[in-house]
């Protein structure tokens, strides 16, 4: 029985470990309701460059293994515009009458490029790392420069609820980052290469990378499945 105890101990000890590290946490966020200012503007420079602003964008979730922190929801994201070169433009496939294209992003990092505002408060502050933008019809997506997309994090936790400061603690390693870009009428390819400045809407999402330890945790995990065996074996 008592080999048996043993092995059941174990047993549930790793599925707490994976359960714990595979906490669902997701932040995400689109572009604010409102005037055409509210979106993505894509404007030409001159020669091969243009401006990619991104607009006025708003967090439309903030979730935590099911629960939203509500006090996030509404509050602004701030991005820092980037430079599209497109003298890099590489045609990557053609499926019928559509193509993709990518297109290098010139600063590949962004100091303080990326910020949670509340309340005309700076709540989160982060570097952002860029690296291409690739479009298919009127879709584009931003590709990260490295295995996540912003860095360097500070978090300003003043006034903040205690669920909104663990929530965002979490991010304090930095984060995975998706983003997509959606224009209003014109092709990207088209837009990109024509004189006018050219809109559409911004989506988002955001989760937040291992901190160091939980790999050092997830490790730990892989010798306790391990032992878990060799009891096992023992158990029998």
């Amino acid at each position: 029985m008592k080999k048996i105890s043993l092995c059941v101990a174990l047993t549930l000890v790793l599925l707490s470990s994976s359960m714990q590290t595979q906490a669902h946490v997701t932040l995400g966020f689109t572009t604010s309701p409102g005037p055409q200012s509210s979106s993505f503007a894509i404007s030409d420079l001159g020669g091969s460059l243009r401006n990619l602003d991104f607009g006025n964008l708003s967090i439309t979730i903030a979730d935590d293994s099911g629960t939203t922190i509500s006090e996030l929801i509404g509050a602004q994201i701030v991005i820092g515009s980037a430079l599209i070169d497109l003298s890099t433009e590489n045609l990557i496939a053609t499926f019928g009458m559509t193509s993709i294209y990518s297109y290098d992003l010139t600063a590949a990092t962004s100091v303080n490029g990326f910020s949670i505002v509340l309340g005309g408060n700076t709540i989160l502050e982060a570097d952002l790392y860029f690296n291409s933008l690739v479009t298919v019809g009127k879709s584009g997506s931003i590709d990260p420069e490295i295995n996540y997309s912003f860095g360097n994090v500070a978090l300003n936790t003043t006034g903040l609820t205690a669920g909104t400061i663990a929530y965002l603690s979490q991010y304090i390693s930095g984060a995975d980052m998706v983003l997509s870009l959606a224009s209003d009428s014109l092709n990207m390819y088209a837009g990109l290469h024509g004189t006018q400045t050219f809109h559409g809407v911004v989506g988002g999402t955001a989760a937040p990378i291992p901190e160091p330890f939980m790999y050092l945790f997830m490790g730990w995990g892989v010798v306790m499945l391990y032992t878990v065996r060799k009891v096992n074996s023992k158990c029998k």
